[in-house]
């Protein structure tokens, strides 16, 4: 003889909620909820799933490789006051929510005409929510004495979360009291001046 019943100690009979779901679609996946077991609908091909802690896991598309790059086309001459960031003209378009990296290869010159020190600095701005990217300040070329041109190459690296689609463009300024002879980022056959995104979480 076998006890039946719905404890711990007897087999259950009927549709006892301590046995996994009757099999009703291929692809199903079973989970426990805590206190049953139930069945994840079949996911489409390709899809992954994802955990969500105590509740009921989920189905989702996996992460694809999005990226952009925008490359400054001819001189941008840094025009503003000392300390005054203006906008190169370099675009990104970040297409939805998720995480990216977002870098550079900046091209700057700078020649001051008074006493130095003079420097080029550049940072990257959300200009869909106003708001500079935090800590994306980057020094690019830096002079100290008067009538010498640096040319120098720097990279820009930050990474950066967003809840939808977002544009962020290069931001850029001059930085002494006096005056400049040039001040300007470039792209030349030497070297050009890039932006460029690479989506790394959702």
């Amino acid at each position: 003889r076998i006890p039946t019943g719905t404890s711990s100690s007897t087999v259950a009979i009927g549709n006892d909620t301590r046995f996994n779901p009757t099999p009703s679609g291929a692809g199903k996946l079973s989970y426990d909820t805590g206190s049953a077991y139930a069945a994840l609908s079949a996911g489409t091909a390709g899809q992954v799933l994802t955990a969500a802690g105590a509740s009921a896991p989920t189905w989702a598309s996996p992460i694809t490789a999005t990226t952009s790059t925008a490359t400054l086309g001819s001189t941008f001459l840094i025009t503003g006051s000392s300390g005054t960031y203006q906008d190169s003209g370099l675009t990104l378009s970040l297409p939805s929510a998720g995480t990216y990296l977002l870098f550079g290869r900046i091209l700057g010159n700078v020649n001051v005409l008074t006493s130095g020190p003079g420097f080029i600095s550049c940072k990257f701005r959300d200009t869909t929510a106003g708001a500079d990217v935090a800590n994306s300040q980057t020094l690019i070329a830096f002079v100290q004495a008067i009538n010498t041109s640096v040319i120098a190459t720097a990279p820009m690296f930050s990474a950066f979360t967003v809840t939808g689609a977002t544009s962020v463009n290069l931001y850029c300024a001059r930085n002494l009291a006096g005056s400049y002879n040039t001040s300007e980022l470039d792209s030349t056959s030497s070297g050009y001046t890039q932006i460029a995104y690479t989506k790394i979480g959702p």
